[in-house]
């Protein structure tokens, strides 16, 4: 069985594109050697992240971005475990939501209002929300 996680975080106001570039980087190094998979969405100053493997690897790397300044006020909003991976082929996707507006139509599907605050979310609306938005970014 694998334990999937998902936490939402407010990210830092000065977040720079250099400090999601080291994000990715670092988890998909650190993810390959830890048997992790998993996404981070960045959509209006909001991270949402999947993270999927084995339950003390997912929680040690949780524990690790509690304590980072980049990610402010982690608050999970859900965890299981579950037959299968969602995302087997990330290492770690960074999804990254410049214009809010373009995103709208996917992001009502799965929130009551335009504006995109994850904190209503549910671990599974989570995951289709992302599955959804890397899906229009590679079209």
């Amino acid at each position: 069985m694998i334990f999937q996680m998902v936490y939402v975080s407010k990210a830092a106001e000065d977040l720079s594109a250099h400090d999601c570039e080291d994000i990715i980087a670092s988890s998909q190094r650190n993810n390959a050697q830890d048997g992790l998979t998993g996404g981070l969405l960045l959509c209006d100053g909001w991270f949402v992240q999947v993270l999927e493997g084995a339950v003390g690897s997912v929680n040690a790397v949780y524990q690790r971005i509690a304590g980072d300044p980049r990610h402010r006020y982690p608050v999970i909003i859900g965890a299981e475990y579950l037959q299968r991976r969602d995302f087997p082929d990330w290492k770690m996707r960074l999804i990254s939501i410049r214009n809010v507006e373009d995103a709208v139509p996917i992001i009502r599907r799965y929130t009551p209002t335009t504006a995109f605050d994850p904190q209503g979310l549910t671990r599974m609306s989570a995951v289709e929300l992302m599955k959804d938005l890397a899906q229009a970014q590679a079209s």
